[in-house]
């Protein structure tokens, strides 16, 4: 989800950015622990399941490791690169994957479409 706010007072945008940042900064994204867990345990249990390719857009800034991991040239280990970068500071943009170490203008052309921030 996105949204768009205009603050017309420089004071009062600083403050808003400021506390946003920090907020973002100490949010945990992502599935507990427990849940992956409890998916990872089921999973075990049924070996059989089935995965379900969606249209849906993955977003960068909140998508777990595995959903990271189920897009087109993102490995594992380039999820848990993407995850720390957005720890660092969130992706606006697709070209934001460019900071991470492994992803190049190939990997980032095959994402169009396939990503949200």
């Amino acid at each position: 989800d996105e949204a768009l706010v205009i603050i017309d007072n420089p004071t009062v945008a600083a403050h808003f950015d400021r506390e946003f940042q920090y907020l973002y900064r100490t949010a945990k994204l992502g599935l507990p622990e427990t849940i992956k867990n409890r998916i990872e345990q089921d999973r075990k249990n049924c070996p059989q399941s089935v995965t379900i390719k969606s249209d849906r857009l993955i977003n960068l800034n909140t998508a777990t490791r595995e959903e990271l991991d189920s897009l087109p040239g993102i490995s594992g280990k380039l999820a848990e690169k993407i995850i720390a970068a957005r720890q660092q500071k969130p992706f606006t943009s697709l070209e934001d994957l460019d900071r991470v170490s492994g992803i190049g203008q190939g990997k980032i052309s095959k994402l169009q479409g396939k990503v949200s921030w």
